[in-house]
């Protein structure tokens, strides 16, 4: 996290490097525990990622859903439409406001998902201004990617079975297309302030979210 980059490895070998934006370091006070929480971090996890959604929907979760977007449809009623938003109801039942594929959809054209149970995963974003900056921590705790077509490019040939003809066929057909991997991918999401490069230089990374000094000074 503190070095913003989701890294892919093959057989011992970095075979892609891509920058990330990470969750944000926003606090909340617990009203339960009377304590500061991080509500949008990225969680720290391992778990294995074992599909690739191309120009997906994006479910808008519940919070952000109250937040950003209640008071607007509120404001306006045709704003579903004029905002390519729609409430659908999936199979267990309920009701879930969603963004359609599309060139504006908070995910872009791709996501990477490894099944969690913070229901965190890699995208795409269409905000590619984003990037520029050296400290970024402004997603709700998803992970957006740089070039994120690129990566899954990268896993896809990895995993043994990338088909640019196929892959372009999805963006021209309605609605998103799942691709199941051959072989999952452990994923590891951490958190080291200090790390070293190939050539034994260290680096020295902001505490973005204030771990390790709250682990010295709590």
């Amino acid at each position: 996290i503190p070095s913003f980059t989701v890294e892919l490895w093959d057989a011992g070998k970095r075979v892609a490097t891509h920058n990330v934006i990470v969750g944000n370091s926003t606090k909340i006070c617990n009203a339960r525990t009377r304590e500061w929480e991080l509500m949008n971090a990225t969680h720290l996890l391992h778990s294995r990622m074992t599909y690739i959604v191309f120009n997906p929907y994006w479910n808008v979760p519940p919070r952000i859903e109250v937040d950003e977007y209640g008071k607007k449809m509120a404001e306006n009623p045709k704003w579903l439409e004029e905002s390519d938003f729609e409430y659908y109801t999936p199979k267990g039942g309920g009701r879930v406001l969603r963004q359609k594929p599309g060139p504006n959809n908070a995910l872009g054209k791709v996501k990477l998902i490894f099944p969690n149970r913070y229901n965190i995963y890699l995208h795409d974003t269409p905000k590619q201004s984003m990037f520029s900056y050296t400290v970024r921590a402004f997603s709700h705790g998803c992970m957006r990617v740089q070039d994120a077509m690129g990566f899954a490019k990268s896993v896809l040939i990895v995993d043994g079975q990338w088909d640019e003809d196929k892959v372009e066929r999805y963006f021209v057909e309605k609605g998103e297309h799942a691709v199941d991997l051959l072989q999952p991918i452990d994923v590891f999401i951490e958190y080291h302030t200090v790390t070293v490069d190939d050539e034994g230089k260290p680096y020295f990374l902001a505490d973005v979210y204030r771990i390790i000094k709250n682990m010295l000074h709590p």
